[in-house]
């Protein structure tokens, strides 16, 4: 448990952990051991040099009422991710202002990360970082895989470069009943980009989402992901 702290300018990780028993593939576990009854609650990460939090290897982590502020200032991350894990709940949390550095390949708020499955990000509010409020991916290589995730009930505000990114060969990805707003002075960014990462996702549906842009070429860009479904969306 950790619980009601305040870790600010930190170089790299605000906090994080790891393990040795961690090895395995979609469909088995070799010597994959989880943590468990991690929880994750009303901490604020502030001005850290990198991520403000990882959580691996863990199985059903809840992290939750959370602020993260002004984090990767240094160099490449998201505010938050789980590597590893199983039943991630990411909920009630709040991610802003993640900075950009030159070629950083992160710099956003909520990730679904590698190896991970059935991570659900719900009630959280993500705005003004600059590279995207959400990302989900894993790497096509080594067995790697991303499966189930679903992100519902967020909001999505003022986003740099992108709102949602799904990289790699992730499956079966469910996007539903958020709102992403990009207002007028936000422009020449992907609402949603899915990208090559060693390999396209496969099965992301999009439904009940509303979609309310005022920048102008604004994009959506889908790769060669494969068997994407739209349904009940509203743009405007």
């Amino acid at each position: 448990l950790v619980e009601n702290c305040y870790f600010h300018d930190i170089d790299r990780t605000g906090v994080s952990n790891t393990s040795s028993w961690m090895n395995r593939t979609m469909t088995e576990n070799y010597n994959w051991v989880p943590s468990k009854n991690v929880i994750i609650r009303n901490n604020k990460f502030e001005r850290t040099g990198a991520n403000a939090l990882i959580v691996r290897v863990s199985d059903s982590a809840l992290i939750e009422h959370n602020l993260f502020t002004h984090c990767a200032i240094k160099q490449s991350g998201n505010s938050f991710y789980p590597f590893n894990c199983d039943n991630t709940l990411m909920q009630f949390n709040e991610a802003c202002f993640t900075k950009y550095n030159k070629g950083d390949a992160d710099a956003g708020g909520f990730d679904s990360d590698w190896n991970s499955k059935n991570c659900l990000i719900q009630y959280n509010y993500s705005h003004d970082n600059e590279y995207g409020a959400l990302l989900v991916c894993c790497n096509g290589i080594d067995d790697g895989f991303n499966d189930g995730t679903i992100v519902r009930y967020n909001i999505f505000q003022n986003e740099g470069h992108h709102v949602i990114r799904v990289s790699g060969e992730t499956t079966n990805t469910t996007i539903h009943n958020n709102v992403i707003y990009t207002g007028a002075e936000v422009s020449d960014i992907d609402i949603i980009w899915h990208k090559n990462w060693n390999g396209y996702s496969d099965k992301t549906y999009y439904y009940n989402n509303i979609f309310y842009n005022l920048g102008e070429n604004n994009r959506y860009d889908f790769g060669q992901s494969t068997n994407n479904l739209f349904d009940y969306n509203m743009f405007f």
